[in-house]
This record gives C-alpha cells, structure tokens and sequence, in this order.
C-alpha cells in the first residue's frame, strides 16, 4: 500500500523531463523514494550524504537551507528543503529549470509536508533529533567539566 509520501512523489515524476526524486531526512535516511529499481537506498543514502556535505562544506554557508539546482553530463539534480528536516531531491533534464516547474514543486512539497507530518516518519525524525541535541547538551557539559589535562587544551582549542 503506498504512502502519501510516495504518491506525492510520483506527482512529481510524473512530470515531463523528470526522471526520479526521492526524500531524505537530516540523517540521509532515506524516508520515501521514486526511482528505477536499480538504484538501491545505500546508492540514495550516499547522494544524500554527498548533498549534505556539499552543503556543510560549501562556500555558500546555507545552500541546502535554499532550492538549489546542481547540473551534471545528463541530468541536473534540484534540491529543496521542507518542513525544516527534510529535502526533496528531483533529478530532472539538464535543459529544464525549476521555475518550468515551479507550481507543480511548490505543490508537491506541501502534499509532501503534510504526508509526513501525518505519519510515523516525522515524528520519528523529531524525536531523534531531540535525543541527538541532549547528547551534544550532555558531551559538551561533560567536556566543559572536564578537569584533565585534554580537557584544558580541548577548551584552548575551541576558544
């Protein structure tokens, strides 16, 4: 039986020129996806964890807090942020833009934003991001407290 999610997806795939999209969470957990058979959830969950990168290590400090559009030899690849912790990933033709299909997107996120804050999924997602923020609370006060010699030089390191 498919989800909310999935049938919004394959609105979006279902458009001219775009070939597959997929949603991943702020952990490149793979949380709904519409794409050939061949490309398993390891593949997606590396090209998820490769456009998370792109976006912590590029030199535009927040591009994946925006819709951005990456272009390669046969496809470009437009990413969008919703709901404030997951990313709609389209892979689409090189000679398309975004803005060709900018109802249709904006659409397609609100059905998905809605699917997900109706099932288990988002709720999962808020939980492990609440109990990933009181393990950093709990290691930073832990390293603050430290009194040994690697904690001082920790804390002349961070300072």
């Amino acid at each position: 039986m498919a989800t909310k999610v999935e049938d919004a997806l394959r609105k979006v795939t279902a458009l001219p020129g775009v070939k597959a999209a997929f949603v991943f969470d702020q952990f490149q957990g793979v949380v709904a996806r519409d794409v050939p058979g061949q490309y398993s959830n390891d593949i997606l969950k590396r090209i998820a964890t490769q456009l998370y990168q792109l976006a912590l290590f590029s030199w535009k400090s927040r591009v994946l807090t925006q819709d951005f559009r990456l272009v390669y030899d046969k496809y470009a690849v437009y990413t969008r942020l919703f709901a404030k912790s997951f990313y709609l990933v389209v892979f689409m033709e090189k000679s398309l833009e975004p803005m060709d299909f900018r109802q249709p997107l904006n659409l397609a996120v609100l059905v998905l934003d809605k699917a997900l804050r109706s099932e288990e999924v988002f709720e999962s997602t808020r939980t492990m991001a609440k109990v990933a923020q009181l393990a950093e609370t709990s290691l930073k006060e832990t390293h603050e407290s430290d009194k040994s010699f690697a904690g001082e030089f920790r804390r002349l390191c961070v300072t």
